[in-house]
């Protein structure tokens, strides 16, 4: 409807949209589309923020820094074993304060307006990338 009305240069009122939406579908149709949508979306509304790119990236660097077989034979990797795997969600003390320094940087950089500028997720990688480094000492 609203392409549709942009076509013929009218003016688009949502409120006029939502009383012919009311008018021509039942109420119960609605409801179900809607339900449809929410569960093809797993009822998962709320957009990603800086918190969940770093549990999921911290998540995933955990995984593959224990499971893979590219990882474990890397050279880097054999330094890691031989001075400490790092790791941030773990249950021991020094894999919780890795986690919370990278959420301390998360915190400081979300207040500075000019980072907005750039996608959450890249600046949480670059934020686990200079974490990882910081404690690898290479």
């Amino acid at each position: 409807f609203f392409f549709s009305s942009r076509r013929r240069h009218t003016r688009f009122l949502p409120v006029s949209w939502a009383r012919r939406c009311v008018q021509e579908t039942a109420l119960d149709q609605i409801r179900e589309m809607e339900l449809l949508i929410l569960t093809a979306l797993k009822w998962d509304l709320a957009p990603p923020t800086h918190y969940m790119w770093a549990n999921y990236y911290i998540m995933a660097w955990d995984y593959y820094i224990e499971n893979s077989e590219f990882a474990v034979i890397h050279p880097l990797a054999e330094y890691m074993y031989q001075h400490g795997i790092v790791n941030f969600k773990q249950p021991d003390e020094k894999s919780y304060l890795r986690f919370r320094e990278v959420m301390q940087m998360i915190d400081t950089y979300v207040i500075d307006i000019q980072m907005h500028q750039y996608q959450g997720r890249m600046l949480v990688l670059a934020i686990l990338y200079l974490v990882i480094l910081s404690l690898i000492h290479i």
